[in-house]
C-alpha cells in the first residue's frame, strides 16, 4: 500500500483507486464521502467507478474527464507545466484558477495557506511523480453506469 514502508505508487489510475480501496477497507469504513481534486478527481472518479459500494458521496473539483476526441481541449501549455519537477507559483496559478484579479487573488491566499501548514509531509520523489505521470497520461477516462446525483452551477441534475 503506498505510503506504507517502501514507497510504490501504482503506474495506473486503477491502481491508484485501489489503493484508495485498501486504505478505506483498512479503517473498516463502510462507505465514505470522497472529494477528490486534480490528480486526486481522476482517481476519485476511478475510485467510483471501481468501488461503487463504498461511496456515500463523491466531489470532483479541478480534475480532468480523461482522453476527450471531441469537446474542449487542454491548453497546449498544461502537459509543460504539470511535468515540471517543481512548479512555481505562476505553474499553480495557471493549473488551478482562471487569469481574472479575483480567482489570482483567491490562488494566492490558498498557496499561504499551504505555506502556513507547519508539518508538511515530504516531497513526491521523482520515481513516484514519474509513476503518477504514467498513470494520467494512459488514463482514457471513466465510461461508468455509475449513477451519482450530480450538481453543477447549482442545477442539480437527475442520478
Amino acid at each position: 500500500m503506498a505510503g506504507c514502508g517502501p514507497p510504490t505508487v501504482p503506474e495506473t489510475i486503477a491502481g491508484h483507486a485501489a489503493v484508495a480501496a485498501a486504505f478505506v477497507q483498512a479503517l473498516k469504513f463502510t462507505q465514505v464521502d470522497m472529494l477528490g481534486w486534480s490528480l486526486g478527481g481522476v482517481v476519485a472518479r476511478q475510485f467510483a467507478h471501481d468501488f461503487p459500494h463504498l461511496v456515500r458521496r463523491l466531489i470532483v473539483a479541478g480534475s480532468s474527464s480523461g482522453a476527450l476526441n471531441e469537446g474542449p481541449q487542454q491548453h497546449p501549455r498544461v502537459p509543460q507545466v504539470m511535468t515540471k519537477p517543481e512548479n512555481d507559483e505562476h505553474d499553480f496559478l495557471f493549473l488551478f484558477y482562471p487569469e481574472t484579479a479575483s480567482a489570482v487573488a483567491a490562488g494566492r491566499a490558498s498557496l499561504a495557506r499551504l505555506a502556513a501548514v507547519p508539518a508538511r509531509g515530504p516531497k513526491v520523489s521523482a520515481l513516484s511523480f514519474m509513476r503518477q505521470i504514467t498513470a494520467i497520461s494512459s488514463w482514457p477516462g471513466v465510461q461508468s453506469t455509475v449513477r451519482f446525483p450530480c450538481r453543477h452551477s447549482g442545477q442539480r441534475s437527475p442520478a
